[in-house]
């Protein structure tokens, strides 16, 4: 990937580079995964530096304590984080934790997960599970990073079993609007009951500020206007 490429350059070309590359331009040259990766890097120093923040986030914004009453997940759960990056919820929860996300191999290069937490490379379009494998399904902020939301959604609803739950948060725009390579979905409330409505029924549901868990551990604390919804559902 480029951004690879990039990063072996020498620290003053890196630097000059990012001066004279505006946005557009490295929208145009870096793909998605270049910028989920970096993101991911980044994120990776943190997590490992502040891990409790990100579970007093969950339990603040995410609706953590309601999520686990209505899941009921123990021990001998399977679970499976779809676009699981690497501060993934998984940290946060019992059982048989799975994730995947396109980027799974680079991540387990820069992160150690805990025992327990298996990571593997491939797309939220094609889990590599069999039919309704799964007790609970989360897909945290993922969405709108996806090439197909549709399809996405599809082998969430294929590898999850008749009881279990899906966990699902997105960010919500008052109207789609253009964002960059790494966001190439901009969901609205309506975008969102459209894509779900035939596949899913609601069992507990909240919105959120918007504040962002890498903001959030990065000190900022004040709500934004902009909403997330949270939304805990079983198959319809």
């Amino acid at each position: 990937m480029l951004l690879k490429a990039f990063s072996n350059l020498p620290a003053p070309v890196r630097k000059l580079l990012r001066r004279l590359t505006p946005d557009r331009v490295a929208h145009a040259v870096f793909d998605k995964h270049d910028f989920e990766l970096s993101y991911q890097i980044r994120w990776a120093k943190r997590f490992r530096e502040r891990p409790e923040v990100v579970r007093e986030y969950w339990e603040r914004y995410r609706h953590l304590a309601e999520i686990e009453r209505v899941c009921e997940l123990g021990e001998q759960a399977r679970i499976l984080d779809v676009g699981c990056g690497v501060g993934t919820v998984l940290h946060l929860l019992p059982g048989e934790r799975h994730g995947i996300d396109p980027l799974g191999d680079r991540y387990r290069e820069i992160y150690d997960y805990p025992d327990g937490i298996s990571v593997q490379a491939a797309p939220g379009e094609a889990i590599p599970f069999p039919d309704s494998h799964f007790d609970a399904v989360f897909n945290s902020n993922v969405l709108d990073h996806v090439t197909s939301p549709e399809q996405v959604l599809a082998e969430i609803h294929r590898v999850l079993r008749p009881e279990g739950h899906f966990v699902f948060t997105v960010e919500l725009f008052p109207e789609q609007q253009e964002r960059d390579p790494a966001h190439p979905h901009s969901l609205t409330r309506e975008d969102v009951d459209s894509l779900l409505a035939d596949r899913f029924e609601v069992v507990f549901e909240a919105e959120s500020p918007w504040i962002g868990m890498g903001n959030y551990l990065d000190g900022q604390r004040e709500e934004a206007q902009r909403r997330e919804l949270i939304r805990v559902m079983q198959l319809a």
